[in-house]
Parts: structure tokens; C-alpha cells; sequence
């Protein structure tokens, strides 16, 4: 964080990171106005230049803030030995929601700073997402039961396959010119949740299934 904006109030930080958070949630990097980010958060473009010595600086103190924001406001308790993977992914994603849905532009916003706009940027966000994502993933994930995997397969893939699935879903929705919203996203998480946990862990470890369409048994009386 730059050291004029670190030494500001906790609310007039809040307000301007705010302010960037609509901005670049509603429109691409490139495309961003640093004016109107000033105005939003209430305060000269000249004093937010000083705050932060460009607009690149100021994207990645957002992201960052983001991240830790998220982090920490989740409350996400480490596993233990013998947690299972699927349960903690359902316990982080029970956190998560609330927040995407209580901070209007944090999904598009993150979906936008995952499609970067290239460049010198874009090598950064790269390099920082995968820092993230494993920081994340030995944090939190890396103590789950790995006995109920089929042979070849682990943790880090099906969180693999997972992240694959989102990123699909949400660049189909950008590319559509859809509009993202949470409840939706988490409706298809929770199928693929499914698929994944089927995909990768032995048959004993899955969820009763019922037949559907099954002859219902007959009782003596039919006999």
C-alpha cells in the first residue's frame, strides 16, 4: 500500500477503494477513468495522484485489498486431518456469497481483473493469481482426507477442475454480454461440485443414489 494512502483514515481509504471498485468493475483496464474515480470518492484526480503514483499502482492496491478483504471478513477455519475437500469448498463458498452479493461489482470486477487486459499488467495479475491461488490452496485445502481419491487424482485437481468449469461459465457469460449474478453462478457451481466429486473420488466416498425410474419392489400380496 502507498505510504500517503496508508497513513489516511480508515473510511476515506474505504471510500476511494470504493470508488475504484465500481469504476473498474464497469469498465475494462484501458477504459477505466481515473477522473471519475476521484469524483466518486470525493477528491481531487491531483490528490488522487498523490495517494497512488499511477493508475497501474492504484488497480493492484485494489486487487490486493480485495483479496485480504475477502480473506479475512470469510473467517475460513483451517482444516484438521481427515477434512474432506468437498465439505470445505462448501464452507468457503457458504462465506464467499454473502460478500459478492453485499459489494455490488466485486464478481465483475474480479472477473475482469482474472481476463486482464495484457501487457505489463497483465504479466503481474498472471503471476499474482497463481501466487494467490496457491497460497490459497496451501492454507486452507492442503490437510483434506486424500484417501478417498481415485488413484492418480488429488485435491489441487478437482479444485483444478473447478476453477476450469467457473472460468468457462464466466467467460460464456462475458462473451454473451450477460450481465453476472451470484445466485446463478452459485446454481451451476453446485452441479459442478457434483460432477467433480464423482470424478475424482472412489465410489465408496460418493453420496447414496436412488435409480431413477427403478421397478418399485413388489410386495407378497402382488406375488
Amino acid at each position: 500500500m502507498e505510504p500517503g494512502f496508508r497513513q489516511l483514515p480508515a473510511a476515506k481509504r474505504r471510500r476511494i477503494l470504493d470508488a475504484a471498485l465500481q469504476e473498474f468493475a464497469a469498465h475494462d483496464y484501458k477504459a477505466a477513468n481515473t477522473a471519475s474515480i476521484a469524483a466518486r470518492a470525493g477528491i481531487s484526480k491531483g490528490m488522487l495522484f498523490y495517494y497512488f503514483k499511477d493508475k497501474k499502482t492504484l488497480y493492484l492496491t485494489l486487487v490486493r485489498w480485495l483479496c485480504e478483504f475477502m480473506e479475512r471478513e470469510m473467517q475460513i477455519t483451517h482444516p484438521t486431518p481427515q477434512t474432506d475437500l468437498f465439505l470445505m469448498l462448501d464452507e468457503i463458498g457458504r462465506k464467499k456469497k454473502p460478500l459478492l452479493k453485499s459489494m455490488p461489482g466485486v464478481l465483475e470486477f474480479s472477473v475482469r481483473a482474472f481476463y486482464h487486459p495484457g501487457g505489463e499488467l497483465g504479466e503481474v495479475m498472471d503471476r499474482y493469481m497463481l501466487r494467490m491461488t496457491d497460497m490459497l490452496f496451501d492454507k486452507y485445502l492442503a490437510g483434506v482426507d486424500t484417501a478417498k481419491f481415485k488413484p492418480g487424482y488429488g485435491p489441487r485437481q478437482a479444485v483444478d477442475l473447478l476453477i476450469y468449469l467457473t472460468d468457462g461459465y464466466l467467460h460464456t457469460q462475458r462473451m454473451a454480454g450477460h450481465p453476472l449474478n451470484v445466485d446463478a453462478l452459485y446454481e451451476q457451481y453446485e452441479r459442478w461440485q457434483e460432477m467433480v466429486r464423482a470424478y475424482v473420488y472412489r465410489p465408496e466416498y460418493l453420496p447414496a443414489q436412488t435409480t431413477s425410474g427403478a421397478a418399485p419392489e413388489q410386495s407378497e400380496e402382488d406375488l
